[in-house]
């Protein structure tokens, strides 16, 4: 980057521009944001001045309290153009015009206002938009000079922005961005965007997050992941953000999202050492962060109670999240059966195996045949070992009162990860 300050000649203009190159450097120096660099930006254009993503999102702004236009002074109090000022012929004509040269130019904006404007690209991908508008004084011809120098400040300093490292340039990033970071107040808004981008909300849209083992040898770039995970998934919309990869995946079912691919992510998943946690069904865009971190709770619930899986739905930790949000594990054992401590030790002393058995025919709907199959015996032994833990336990199985408080306590257990329980419903 070549700010070009140079030896300034004795003339009140060239120090004017000369004191603020220099502060251009200084905020690059000593890392002081993109913020500064734009209120900086409009001294030195001596004009309003926005930077905004590729999806209208600002970044930055300078302050500015008259009035531009409609559409510059919507666009600063909502922080996004809205998809009708987006879907008019004059804002598409602006679009393709910035999007075909390669260097600042000058057009009139929304407003008929006079507007300098240029891309900001990080390694061949368009990131956002520079503008400068003649609300303050007219232009001059050395203004064009003066955008591109801002904007080869801003690209040095947004090379190190963790976000837009990994960003494709797409129109949906940082606007998933702000709704994963709960900072878009604006329903409207909200909804108004999420309709520009086609998402069929009726149908069912889900969060995928696929998040690396912590102790993994193997750690590949997250943008040759996502790349990959999006050849295996190919209806989603995708963006890195705090070194996760997140899908929104829109289908009519949990079980549509990897449709016949299932053993090819598996065995993805496996050779990458990554995990997967899918949110419930998104019933409510405006709240995006919550479905977000539903998925990173089946992450760490499905770590500590099925650490084998990969895929782990929320939907399967609902319980656990419930008991692991309100109560101590001190307190959760109370809510325990305390028959099921006897069983756990009938079963250590005579080296049965009850516990599973109980665990396998809660799990499978109090079925005895499904759960005869899976335990690989007979029926008429999996009833001989239901009678025999009725009487162990002094309970009947077919009192639904029973058969929840069972099943409330089993789960406490797992949660718990409790030794003696664990060692049980593992035995072979």
């Amino acid at each position: 980057m070549n700010i070009g300050i140079g030896e300034p000649s004795f003339n009140s203009e060239n120090l004017h521009l000369y004191k603020y190159k220099e502060e251009l450097l200084e905020a690059v120096i000593h890392d002081k944001g993109i913020q500064h660099i734009i209120n900086i930006g409009s001294k030195l254009i001596g004009n309003p001045v926005v930077f905004n993503d590729t999806s209208s999102k600002i970044i930055a702004n300078s302050n500015y309290d008259k009035s531009v236009g409609i559409y510059w002074d919507d666009h600063i109090k909502k922080g996004y153009f809205s998809n009708k000022a987006m879907i008019t012929t004059k804002f598409k004509k602006i679009s393709e015009k910035i999007d075909r040269s390669s260097s600042p130019i000058m057009l009139r904006g929304m407003d008929d206002n006079n507007m300098i404007m240029t891309k900001v690209v990080i390694d061949n991908i368009d990131i956002g938009y520079i503008v400068a508008t003649d609300a303050e004084r007219p232009f001059k011809n050395e203004d064009i000079e003066l955008v591109t120098l801002l904007c080869q400040v801003i690209e040095t300093v947004m090379r190190n922005d963790k976000f837009y490292k990994y960003t494709k340039g797409t129109v949906y990033e940082g606007f998933f961005k702000d709704l994963l970071e709960n900072s878009i107040r604006d329903n409207e808004l909200i909804m108004d965007k999420v309709r520009a981008l086609n998402l069929d909300i009726d149908s069912g849209i889900y969060i995928l997050t696929f998040e690396e083992k912590q102790y993994s040898q193997k750690k590949l770039p997250l943008t040759y992941l996502r790349h990959k995970i999006s050849g295996i998934i190919t209806e989603n919309k995708s963006l890195v953000y705090n070194n996760y990869i997140v899908l929104l995946v829109n289908t009519h079912t949990k079980v549509d999202i990897f449709e016949n691919q299932y053993d090819t992510m598996r065995k993805f998943l496996q050779k990458n050492n990554l995990y997967v946690g899918i949110s419930q069904c998104i019933k409510d865009f405006t709240n995006l962060q919550y479905y977000f971190n539903q998925s990173l709770k089946a992450i760490e619930l499905g770590m500590r109670i099925d650490i084998n899986e990969g895929f782990y739905s929320y939907e399967d930790y609902v319980i656990y999240d419930l008991l692991n949000s309100h109560y101590t594990y001190e307190n959760l054992e109370k809510f325990c059966h305390p028959e099921l401590y006897s069983l756990v030790q009938y079963d250590r002393k005579n080296n049965t195996c009850l516990t599973k058995s109980l665990y396998v025919y809660l799990k499978n709907n109090q079925n005895q045949s499904a759960s005869a199959n899976i335990l690989h015996i007979h029926r008429a032994t999996m009833c001989y070992r239901i009678n025999k833990i009725e009487k162990i336990m002094k309970i009947k199985l077919d009192n639904v009162n029973t058969i929840h408080h069972l099943y409330l306590s089993l789960h406490i257990f797992e949660l718990m990860n409790k030794d003696e329980f664990m060692m049980e419903i593992n035995k072979l």
